[in-house]
């Protein structure tokens, strides 16, 4: 069983991959940078949990260039994909911020939240708030994880 985090932040993808590595030992985790690595993976792996983040570069960011046009709200669209493909891996969205866009378009983290389930509810289990400088997200992610379908993390 494969989890699959979709994350250009090395300090929060590493935080993530140990908090996995010690909550549920035996899946093993796959990694992709960007947008659109994350969507192949997603293709490709179909993986048993995703965790994502919700702005994400375009492509992979390599030495020399930017990773492309951001993407503010890349892992809406990530999920969008999913829900085109009938992709029901369960996600749960693993971000920095509490606001995104700007001006009219400005929507809070709860506010995409219950958008987000009220879109994707059938395999979008809910949002975190990272931050790395508190160890509050381990516990939203653990009570986020546990409903989870028991087939894949049990």
């Amino acid at each position: 069983m494969t989890a699959l985090i979709i994350e250009d932040d090395d300090l929060k993808m590493e935080r993530l991959r140990g908090f996995l590595t010690a909550e549920v030992p035996f899946l093993r985790v796959e990694v992709a940078r960007s947008y659109k690595t994350g969507l192949r993976a997603l293709t490709e792996l179909n993986p048993t949990l995703v965790l994502m983040d919700m702005t994400l570069p375009s492509f992979d960011i390599q030495p020399g260039t930017d990773g492309g046009r951001p993407l503010s709200l890349g892992g809406k669209e990530l999920l969008r994909q999913m829900n085109r493909r009938g992709m029901r891996s369960p996600v749960i969205v693993v971000t920095g911020f509490d606001t995104f866009g700007s001006g009219a378009n400005l929507v809070t983290l709860d506010q995409l939240d219950a958008e987000l389930l009220r879109e994707f509810g059938s395999f979008y289990l809910g949002s975190v708030y990272f931050n790395a400088a508190s160890e509050d997200w381990r516990d939203r992610l653990r009570e986020l994880l546990r409903q989870a379908p028991r087939e894949g993390l049990s």
